[in-house]
């Protein structure tokens, strides 16, 4: 797709116009909003990591999640949230795929911990944009 410019040049000393095409690059106005949901089993206690396998996931359906997908590298990205908090980047890492892959490893930071929160309302929620 090519967007027509109109440039101005000065050159010397009158004024001319010119017509651009430039390439535009192509981006989607909608993007695929995937949430994958999962509670952990017990308190976990820092310093260590939380390993949670695509396996362990449950989607925004309630069906058991089978792939964490592929977050395309200029127009994606992907939160997490532990009991409804927003978690930092470099305490995330994200490994897409299916079974024996795909994963999601949260570092629990020294004195830091991940509580069982006793009600349905409650759950950690992970949410990809791609």
């Amino acid at each position: 797709m090519f967007s027509p410019i109109l440039c101005l040049r000065k050159e010397c000393g009158f004024e001319s116009r010119q017509r651009l095409s430039l390439p535009i690059a192509q981006v989607a106005l909608f993007p695929s909003v995937v949430r994958f949901f999962n509670e952990v089993t017990a308190t976990v206690t820092g310093a260590g990591n939380l390993r949670i396998a695509v396996e362990d996931f449950w989607t925004d359906t309630g069906a058991d999640a089978s792939t964490l997908p592929a977050l395309a590298t200029h127009n994606s990205y992907f939160n997490g949230y532990v009991n409804c908090v927003l978690q930092m980047d470099d305490l995330l890492t994200y490994t897409p795929g299916g079974a024996g892959v795909g994963q999601l490893v949260i570092t629990v930071p020294a004195g830091s911990t991940i509580e069982k929160i006793h009600t349905h309302e409650r759950y950690n929620c992970y949410q990809l944009i791609h």
